[in-house]
This record gives structure tokens, C-alpha cells and sequence, in this order.
């Protein structure tokens, strides 16, 4: 069985979040957290593929996915926030 490439499952999950985004930007943080853990942190956790990245722009695209996510979860959409 010939396995997904890492940026399809982290573009899927992109667009899960992004679909998240936009329909429920008003909710509270605690249901903004739980739309996360439910919808899209599962797939990264269990992929092997988005696990070991072998190169640096996977990698890249990887955090880019989780630190959207936090942003998001968290309110928090400022410059200085890491």
C-alpha cells in the first residue's frame, strides 16, 4: 500500500482548519480547543509520514499547521506571540 505524501495530509488538515476558521471564529476557546483535538490533531499524531519528515519545508509546513491552530484556539493573532 503505497503511502500519502506528507503534504497532502497536511493540506487536508489546512483545510479543516481553515473550514473551522471561518464557521466557528466566534465560539469560546474551550470549543475552538475541542474542534482542534477532534478534527485535525488526530491525523497529524497518527500519520508516520508527517512524523519523520525528511526535509526541512516538511517540516516547516508541519509547524506552520499547529502554530495556525494555536493562534486560532487561543485568540491570540498578535506578532509577537510564538
Amino acid at each position: 500500500m503505497e503511502q500519502p505524501h506528507p503534504w497532502n495530509i497536511l493540506k487536508g488538515n489546512k483545510k479543516v482548519l481553515n473550514l473551522i476558521k471561518r464557521n466557528f471564529w466566534f465560539c469560546e476557546k474551550g470549543t475552538k480547543d475541542t474542534l482542534y483535538k477532534t478534527l485535525v490533531r488526530p491525523k497529524l499524531e497518527y500519520a508516520p509520514e508527517v512524523w519523520d519528515p525528511h526535509y526541512l519545508c516538511d517540516v516547516k509546513k508541519l509547524e506552520s499547521v499547529q502554530r495556525t491552530a494555536a493562534r486560532f484556539c487561543k485568540g491570540d493573532y498578535s506578532y509577537k506571540s510564538s
